[in-house]
């Protein structure tokens, strides 16, 4: 009996290091690819987010929520609120977009508030997203000059009438 106790010790011991392990490569990226995480700008700013994996993966910094009013002649008529991801090379360059966020959110707000109006609405309704990716591309690369940033995506628009 003793014997069988020693060997179930040492299985459990033996699995135990084994899912520690595991858990320790995909915690540091030894694993594929990494979860998503989540880190704040500073408080009460919108978070950013990180993914990519090993390899030459591109990684992606999430921005947002932005909330922007669309103001026409007869005043604000609706809130647009936007998520924005910008692609970078690596680690080290999402870390660098991260430092500037303050920066680039104000950029974003300055680009755009105000300039969401029935000029920029298709169909009277409708945000142009190419005109915001736009506005939004050179606002970036204002404040983080170019080559850092590969890509500028938006990830989500939503609208609703105020």
């Amino acid at each position: 009996m003793q014997r069988f106790l020693k060997t179930l010790a040492i299985i459990l011991v033996a699995v135990s290091v084994v899912l520690a392990g595991s858990a320790m490569a995909a915690e540091h990226g030894g694993g594929g690819k990494k979860a998503p995480t989540s880190r704040s700008a500073s408080e009460g700013a919108p978070k950013a987010s990180e993914s990519g994996g090993l390899g030459g993966s591109k990684v992606y910094v999430s921005i947002g929520p932005i909330i922007l009013p669309v103001i026409t002649d007869e005043g604000p008529q609706q809130i647009v609120t936007m998520i924005v991801s910008l692609q970078v090379n690596d680690t080290n360059d999402s870390d660098t977009v991260r430092q500037q966020l303050p920066r680039l959110i104000d950029a974003y707000m300055r680009a755009l508030y105000g300039r969401l109006d029935a000029s920029t609405l298709l169909h009277g309704t409708v945000v142009d997203v190419d005109f915001v990716k736009r506005k939004v591309a050179k606002a970036t690369e204002e404040i983080l000059g170019p080559g850092l940033v590969e890509d500028v995506l938006i990830q989500a628009i939503s609208q609703r009438q105020v």
